[in-house]
């Protein structure tokens, strides 16, 4: 049995930057809903190690992921900057201000829009993933669902 690679410090670091990050930028969004500055958030605390999966991506790779995953899309390379004009609906955000805070999107990093049934995305993470294989490429979907998703249809139909 072989053993697993270490990871090397830096990159530990790295990893452990990108979680208080993503820590930070849900505590601050949640003061600011509390503050009435904002209007709905749902906190990824506790699933910022998700980042981790980011490092094991190509940039021709895509990722789906759903509204937990602030951790990931910082990994991936979306910034605070971004995800704080995505919360205040901005025009310069992903969706130019039409989609809900946390439901991310980036055409520049290969993320697809987030569906708020935390589901919506496997399909089509299938469907993209079948067409790289059409294509002849090696490139991968991700797609990350919430543990209530694995009881729905789309989970099951995927």
């Amino acid at each position: 049995m072989s053993t697993p690679a270490a990871i090397p410090t830096v990159k530990g670091l790295e990893f452990l930057r990108l979680m208080m990050l993503s820590r930070e930028g849900d505590r601050r969004e949640g003061i600011l809903l509390r503050q009435s500055k904002g209007w709905f958030q749902v906190s990824g605390m506790g699933h910022e190690a998700l980042g981790a999966l980011a490092h094991c991506l190509r940039p021709d790779d895509w990722i789906f992921p759903y509204y937990r995953d602030r951790g990931l899309m910082l990994a991936r390379g979306l910034t605070n900057d971004e995800l704080a004009l995505a919360y205040f609906a901005k025009e310069d955000s992903g969706s130019a201000g039409r989609q809900m805070p946390g439901h991310y999107s980036s055409r520049e990093h290969n993320v697809f829009s987030v569906c708020t049934p935390t589901g919506g995305g496997l399909l089509p993470a299938c469907g993209t993933a079948w067409g790289m294989k059409l294509a002849g490429t090696d490139s991968v979907a991700l797609a990350t669902i919430g543990d209530a998703a694995s009881r729905q249809g789309e989970f099951f139909e995927a």
